[in-house]
Order: C-alpha cells, then sequence, then structure tokens
C-alpha cells in the first residue's frame, strides 16, 4: 500500500549514543493545529545471530507501539491513528531491554491538516474542505517534499 522510493528507505538514521532514544520533535506555529505522521522502517544490514534491534515508540509520552523490529530489506509503515496536536509533538523511539541495537528510522511523512471553513468549489461537485500538507524527511539524505492532498 505504502511504496516510498528506493532511494528513500536505502538510508536510516540511529541515534548518537547508542544507549539514548532518537527523537523526533517540533513545536507547531500553532498548538491547535493537527498532526498525521507515518515512520517507515526498514532494516538495511544484515543482524548477526546474536544482534537484535527492538524498539518502543512513544508518541508525546504515551506508547503508540511496542516490541518493533524493522524487517530485513521490507518496509513497515506504523502511522498515528488519530491527529497529534499540542505545543510540542515529540516521537521518541526508545531501545528495549532485549536490544543489542540502537532504534533506526528510515523516512517519515508529516501530514498537516489545513481545514477550509469555506470552499472556493461548488459543494455538490464531492469536493472536500478539508486537505493535508504533506511533507517527508529523509535521514540522512537531504531529501525532502511537500505536496497538497485533499481528502
Amino acid at each position: 500500500m505504502y511504496k516510498p522510493p528506493a532511494i528513500v528507505m536505502s538510508t536510516a538514521v540511529t541515534p548518537a549514543n547508542v544507549s539514548a532514544p532518537l527523537v523526533i520533535s517540533w513545536r507547531p506555529a500553532d498548538p491547535t493545529e493537527q498532526f498525521y505522521v507515518y515512520l517507515y522502517f526498514m532494516e538495511i544490514q544484515e543482524l548477526a545471530t546474536n544482534q537484535t534491534r527492538e524498539f518502543n515508540i512513544v508518541e508525546n509520552g504515551k506508547q503508540r507501539f511496542s516490541k518493533f523490529s524493522p524487517r530485513n530489506l521490507l518496509v513497515t509503515t506504523l502511522y498515528s491513528s488519530s491527529a497529534s496536536s499540542g505545543k510540542e509533538i515529540i516521537y521518541s523511539l526508545q531501545k528495549t531491554q532485549n536490544s543489542t541495537l540502537p532504534p533506526i528510522i528510515n523516512a517519515l511523512e508529516i501530514y498537516r491538516v489545513i481545514d477550509f471553513p469555506q470552499s472556493d468549489t461548488f459543494e455538490g461537485d464531492g469536493m472536500t474542505k478539508k486537505y493535508y500538507l504533506h511533507i517527508v524527511l529523509n535521514y540522512p539524505l537531504p531529501f525532502i517534499w511537500i505536496t497538497l492532498l485533499c481528502a
């Protein structure tokens, strides 16, 4: 269903300190703005039999996914089922006690909900008043693109 470009998935980022969590955060200009986040994972190295990569994903202090392990050369997409908002939005990828390796992430997508109270089109044509600003960030490559989606 989700097919990120191979160039995007060929790299990943880990925390600088291998025992520290990998933290992704931003401060919206308006704390009432709503965001949907898609996280892309793929193990890009062959793990030895004594190596394990397992981590929990925490969003604004609430655990969203537990004991997640990226699959070798297979993309897994995790996403928020409800919008996030607040003064700061924080995703923390935290290594579990069983893990011998730090967390990784290959890419993430952030959709900002844009609600237009008055539509510029005829409402009977099926168009919506709600739009999503789509921002994609890929680490460590400077690969960023933005699109606008209707819902």
